[in-house]
């Protein structure tokens, strides 16, 4: 994994980590087939995690990639890919 310099705040860690337990403590229920073969309930709460933690990435100045982007425990990002510099998002 390669870290990059951009950390998330305290409440922005938070937030995503209070969004993480609830993904861990939703069942698998599935509201027909369609949704059971995407996973269902829980699928659907972890897709939340990840498209917060991507959107905070942007709002970084992290570039969208193939694959998502994930963070430490410290509150950094991580990515499976090499990381290019970046400008601030408001730049």
């Amino acid at each position: 994994m390669h870290k990059s310099e951009a950390k998330l705040s305290p409440e922005e860690l938070e937030e995503v980590m209070k969004l993480h337990r609830e993904a861990n403590a939703t069942p698998v229920i599935a509201f027909g087939s369609a949704h059971a073969m995407a996973g269902g309930a829980s699928a659907d709460a972890r897709r939340r995690v990840i498209r917060r933690i991507d959107e905070l990435a942007t709002s970084y100045g992290l570039k969208p990639q193939d694959g998502e982007w994930g963070i430490d425990l410290d509150g950094h990002f991580l990515s499976q890919y090499p990381i290019a510099a970046t400008e601030p998002a408001d730049a």
